[in-house]
């Protein structure tokens, strides 16, 4: 297995991910996503200069390694750089600047663009440095598939 960093539900090699998740596939079962997370180069250096190279992603190298055609954008989502958990969607009493930004959230509780989640993370960065640099990270869905429980 090729899993990364301490979230072990990532893993850094799809095919790896989808000959794991195949015998678990059916045409009547439940459905879900598989997704791609990407983070953009620039936040992976900030977060590495911030806590050092051992955090996530251990291992940022990819197969692939880079967004395909047949991807479908499901959003942007802001993390502290001291966590992997998003900030949107979970906030509590904040500026309304960063509030009126919230209300521009997708369907999935994400921001629709790079520019959006970036203005916001720069915001958020302003408001409560304690917790920068926040990071912009992208989630796509590379295919839904159905399963069964074992």
């Amino acid at each position: 297995m090729s899993l990364v960093g301490v979230n072990s539900h990532l893993w850094s090699d799809l095919a790896d991910m989808q000959n794991y998740l195949r015998p678990y596939r059916c045409a009547e079962g439940k459905p879900y996503w598989v997704v791609a997370i990407t983070l953009r180069t620039e936040d992976l250096e900030r977060k590495s200069r911030a806590i050092g190279r051992e955090s996530w992603p251990r291992d940022p190298e990819s197969n692939p390694d880079s967004i395909q055609g047949d991807w479908v954008l499901v959003g942007y989502d802001v993390t502290s750089v001291w966590s992997e958990t998003m900030i949107t969607g979970r906030l509590g009493p904040e500026p309304e600047d960063i509030a009126k930004l919230t209300r521009e959230l997708n369907n999935y509780g994400l921001f629709p663009s790079m520019e959006k989640a970036d203005e916001f993370k720069t915001r958020w960065d302003t408001a409560f440095p304690d917790d920068a640099p926040h990071l912009v990270y992208g989630i796509w869905r590379v295919e839904e598939a159905r399963y069964r429980p074992r």
